[in-house]
C-alpha cells in the first residue's frame, strides 16, 4: 500500500506544469493551492471511474441487504449509500448462492405472475432491474429475504486537508491524476499542451493494460448466456 497525501500530489502537477518556481499563493500565480485541490478531486474521481470501468474490481465490495416492501407492496432492495454500478445481486436457495438475472423495466412483466422459475437442482432464478437507488426484486411479490449486492463503491472523495487524509495508491498509478491535473494548469497559461496530453494517453494505456489482465490467471471469458423461445420462458444455456 502506498499513501500518498495532496500535498505530493499537488507538488507533482506544478513540476508537469512546469510551475514549480512560481509562488503557490502569492502575485503572479498562475494556480494557487486551492485551484490546484479542485483540479485533484475531480481528476481523482475520473482516475476512479476509469478503473471501475474496467470492471476488474478494484473498489467492489458486497453487503448484505434485507430486501423491504415499497408503495407498491413490492419487495425492492435499497442499495448501499456509497454504490455507484453494480456487480451482481445474489440469493441464497437451495444451499447455494444463486445470481439473479438483470431484466429491464419492459421485460420485467415476465416474472409477474410465477412465483418462481425453478432449474434442474431446485435453483430458483429470480431477477432485478434497478431505478433510481433501489432494486426491484422479481417476481415482486414473492421475493423477501436478504440478499448479497457486489457493487462497485462510489469516488471516497479527495482528501480535504494537507494534514489528515491520504489516498491508496497501491497500484502506483498516481501519476495520471498529477498528469491530469497539470492539463487544467497549462490550459489555464495558454501554453502547449500536446506533451502532457501524450503523457496522459500513455498513462492511460498502460493502466488500462495492467488493470485489464489484473487476473493473469483466469482472463475474462463469457460466462453463460440466456435466450427466451417465447415471452414467458428465459432460459439459461449454460458453456
Amino acid at each position: 500500500m502506498a499513501l500518498i497525501s495532496r500535498a505530493t500530489l499537488r507538488d507533482l502537477v506544478r513540476k508537469y506544469a512546469d510551475q514549480e518556481t512560481l509562488s503557490p499563493n502569492g502575485t503572479g500565480a498562475l494556480c494557487t493551492d486551492d485551484e490546484i485541490n479542485t483540479y485533484l478531486a475531480h481528476s481523482y474521481g475520473e482516475y476512479h471511474d476509469m478503473l471501475t470501468d474496467l470492471f476488474e474490481d478494484y473498489f467492489s465490495t458486497v453487503a448484505t441487504v434485507a430486501a423491504t416492501l415499497d408503495s407498491l407492496s413490492e419487495y425492492v432492495l435499497v442499495l448501499p449509500s456509497d454504490f455507484l454500478k453494480l456487480r451482481k445481486i445474489e440469493y441464497p436457495t437451495n444451499s447455494v448462492w444463486a445470481p439473479l438475472t438483470r431484466v429491464s423495466l419492459q421485460e420485467s412483466y415476465q416474472y409477474n405472475n410465477t412465483s418462481a422459475i425453478v432449474l434442474s437442482g431446485g435453483v430458483q432464478i429470480r431477477a432485478y432491474y434497478l431505478y433510481g437507488d433501489n432494486a426491484k426484486l422479481l417476481p415482486p411479490l414473492s421475493s423477501s429475504g436478504s440478499y448479497r449486492v457486489w457493487y462497485a463503491q462510489r469516488c471516497p472523495g479527495f482528501p480535504a486537508s494537507d494534514t489528515t487524509g491520504q489516498i491508496d495508491d497501491a497500484q502506483g498509478w498516481f501519476e495520471w491524476i498529477a498528469i491530469h491535473s497539470a492539463l487544467k494548469c497549462k490550459r489555464k497559461e495558454g501554453l502547449d499542451r500536446s506533451d502532457l496530453l501524450q503523457d496522459l494517453a500513455l498513462a492511460s494505456a498502460k493502466i488500462k493494460s495492467a488493470a485489464a489482465t489484473r487476473n493473469i490467471s483466469s482472463p475474462s471469458h463469457i460466462l453463460d448466456t440466456w435466450w427466451s423461445d417465447d415471452e414467458y420462458s428465459p432460459t439459461r444455456r449454460w458453456p
